[in-house]
């Protein structure tokens, strides 16, 4: 058995070709990872921009007041530069004309007879210069960037209409457990509906891969390896949940290891998710996830994850903080890292729904975050910072 922090180090030796790439169109790119940099068209804004609806006019006139000159309207150009005791009327996103050095919003103004006189002067300009964003030929965005709205923002903003990404990792999904019924069915009296398989179908979309559910495979050594099989060959990565303990029907560590593949190892000293498996076959991964959903959860987060954004041409750190808590958590007495779930109130403190353990996937229903406890490590009080790790 390898410590976390262990597991983590195989992972990331674990190195993989550059995806290959294809186009696409923006208004597909979210979740998708960029294969090329993209550098600006054009400053932003691409000309002065008036960032309130007011008046724009020398700081010299604001104190005396203005003639109204002329009207901008936004996407409108300014009729020519102002001249002295001058001020042009702007919307907010217009462009202000040469000569004018703020702009005083329009309910600090009035407005009589052409002339504008102002009750206030604030500090604040409220022009946004010229390229004071970023300039023309400006590295917005570089390869390996997971697109989300706000890079889909920035991507149209400099006319990217199309893209070139990296293409979608497949993954292959295997349930294996006698135990296991498809989700439509109807239990018998020691049946459990295959969450597993849903849920990993989930967490790959979200990881941006292309999944493929090949179904439930019984307890059965050949059954197991004909679907693995298929699976290993079709896909770039393959995840198995359950049968790989120590029982007596936990068949997959010998099947992955009669197929050629490598195990980096067999069992994480952590609490969920002892019994993980991650082994490779050249360029293809795979991993043998605990059949308790909340363990399968757990360690896909935790390990599968950063590993998988890499494969798919990107990268992604498991983000933590340090956070007060609301109430108080029974310390660790064995010697495993454990993670359970919480949840992050407005109040910034850190809260603890029900939770029962590795069986209850519905504790993670509440929760936006794990607690990280080491090893022996002692009770903590209501306040004590502690460590989550935000999913």
């Amino acid at each position: 058995m390898i410590t976390f922090d262990e597991a983590l180090r195989r992972l990331s030796s674990v190195s993989f070709p550059k995806p290959k790439t294809e186009i696409i169109f923006l208004n597909r790119a979210s979740g998708r990872i960029l294969a090329e940099e993209v550098r600006a068209d054009q400053g932003m804004p691409p000309f002065d921009k008036s960032t309130m609806d007011g008046y724009a006019l020398s700081r010299a006139d604001t104190v005396k007041g203005a003639h109204l000159a002329f009207t901008v309207a936004a996407g409108a150009a300014p009729k020519r530069a102002l001249a002295a005791g001058e001020c042009v009327k702007v919307m907010t996103g217009a462009a202000v004309p040469l000569g004018a050095e703020c702009v005083v919003p329009v309910e600090l103004a009035l407005e009589k007879n052409g002339f504008v006189s102002f009750s206030k002067i604030p500090k604040d300009a409220y022009i946004e210069k010229k390229g004071s964003q970023y300039k023309k030929k400006d590295l917005l965005l570089y390869p390996g960037t997971r697109l989300r709205a706000q890079e889909t923002a920035v991507l149209a903003a400099a006319g990217k209409a199309r893209l070139r990404v990296f293409k979608k990792p497949h993954v292959g999904i295997l349930a294996t457990g006698d135990e296991l019924l498809a989700v439509g069915k109807k239990p018998g009296s020691f049946q459990i509906r295959n969450s597993n398989s849903s849920q990993l179908f989930a967490q790959l979309l979200e990881a941006g891969c292309e999944p493929k559910d090949y179904g439930i495979a019984s307890d059965d050594p050949k059954r197991i390896d004909s679907l693995f099989r298929r699976a290993l060959q079709e896909c770039d990565a393959v995840f198995m949940t359950g049968g790989v303990s120590a029982g007596d029907f936990d068949f997959v560590p010998e099947i992955v290891k009669k197929n050629g593949a490598t195990v980096l190892f067999d069992r994480v000293s952590v609490k969920p998710g002892k019994p993980t498996l991650f082994a490779t076959k050249g360029r293809k991964i795979i991993f043998g996830l605990p059949g308790n959903p909340v363990s399968s959860f757990v360690i896909f987060s935790l390990l599968a994850k950063p590993l998988l954004a890499r494969m798919a041409g990107g990268s992604r750190e498991l983000k933590t903080l340090r956070a007060p808590l609301a109430e108080a958590a029974v310390g660790i007495p064995h010697e495993r890292l454990s993670f359970r779930p919480v949840s992050l109130g407005v109040d910034g403190l850190v809260r603890f729904p029900r939770y029962q353990g590795s069986a209850h996937i519905h504790a993670y229903v509440f929760a936006d975050a794990m607690l990280r406890q080491e090893a022996h490590s002692p009770d903590l009080k209501p306040g004590d910072l502690a460590e989550i790790v935000l999913l």
